[in-house]
Formats: structure tokens, sequence, C-alpha cells
């Protein structure tokens, strides 16, 4: 059988029988059909499973396990903070121009800013470990709009909030803490009427 006429068979075009010299024998065209359409949607399958392969493969490879190289490093308190009870993470400086505190009486009101390097989430997670060991006790812990989160704790009656975001600092950006303190001292009854001496009647009629 010539090229021309090799060709021709497996187009599924009439072969003279003269030339039809090949063992397999010719077949019906509605099984040429049949088995052209099964081959085409095997590729197809093979194609598709390939496919979902590679994609597995590459899902798997870039996801990070959960938990995990999110935080970053943990961070540790400096030495010495401005104010004894309210930690601050190493690496953090106060901003003097906003920063104010005052005392009166039993009370004391604290507005204190702090900016460093470390992340948003790093900060979080410092004050979430370290304010317990101070003595307060966690009561608010979300995210606001714009990536602000917000942690409020109490102690005794004292609350604390604060407010840790990102803000632009010369060429880049930084942390900003925000530390509010605002109490008026513990609760003290209320003074009535002083009680008279008592007198002694022994004696009398």
């Amino acid at each position: 059988m010539t090229g021309s006429t090799r060709a021709a068979y497996w187009r599924g075009q009439k072969v003279p029988a003269d030339q039809n010299d090949m063992t397999r024998p010719a077949q019906p065209a509605s099984r040429r059909r049949r088995l052209t359409g099964k081959r085409a949607w095997l590729g197809v399958l093979a194609g598709r499973v390939v496919t979902v392969a590679l994609c597995a493969g590459l899902i798997c490879g870039c996801q990070q396990p959960a938990g995990q190289g999110q935080a970053g490093a943990r961070l540790r308190p400096v030495a010495y903070p401005y104010v004894e009870d309210i930690p601050v993470p190493e690496g953090f400086v106060r901003v003097d121009g906003p920063s104010v505190s005052d005392s009166f009486g039993q009370g004391r009101y604290i507005e204190h800013y702090y900016r460093g390097k470390a992340s948003r989430l790093q900060v979080r997670d410092f004050y979430l470990e370290q304010m317990p060991q101070k003595g307060w006790k966690l009561l608010v812990n979300r995210e606001a709009m714009e990536g602000v989160y917000i942690l409020c704790f109490r102690k005794g009656s004292e609350p604390c909030r604060i407010d840790i975001r990102r803000v632009p600092s010369g060429l880049g950006y930084q942390t900003q803490v925000r530390v509010l303190v605002m109490s008026t001292g513990p609760s003290r009854p209320a003074e009535g009427p002083s009680p008279k001496p008592a007198t002694s009647t022994a004696g009398q009629p």
C-alpha cells in the first residue's frame, strides 16, 4: 500500500481491494466513528486528570500550615516601661507629643502612643500574653475596620483600651499602639451623719 493509500485508509476513505494489503481488515464506518469518539473522550479525561493533579500540587506546595508563618517572632517586654503595669514591646518608643498622663487622688488618666516596626499581629499577641501577667483581665479582642486591632482590659474598677494600627512614617509604615487608661479610683461608701456618743443612764430614777 502506498503512502497516499495508507493515509486514505486511516481517514476512513474507501481503498481499492488490490491496494488494501494491510493485515488489519477494514472496519465499518460506524465502528470507526465510535472508536474515534472514544479516543477523543479518553484524551480529554486524561488532560483533566493531569490539570487537577498539577493544581493540587501547586496548592499543597504553596500553602503554609495553619498558625505558622503568620505572627512572626514573639515580642518581649522592655525592662523598664513608662507605666509600671502597662507593658511595652521591645523596639517600641513613646511618641511624646500626643502622649499624656496624669493622676488625681486615687485615679489616673493615661493616653500613651508607642511606635515600632513589628507587625500589628505580633503586637496584638504581645498584649494578649503580657497584660494578664500585670493583673489585667481581657474583655474584648476584635479587629475593626481598616485592620485596627482593639483590645479592652479591666483591672478592678479600672478599664484599659489598646488600639493597634498601621500608620505612615517617613517613606514607609510603622505600627502604632494607643493605650488609654481612665479611672477614678476605688469606690468608697457615701459618708453619713456621725453617730451620737452613747450616754450612761445608771443611777438615774
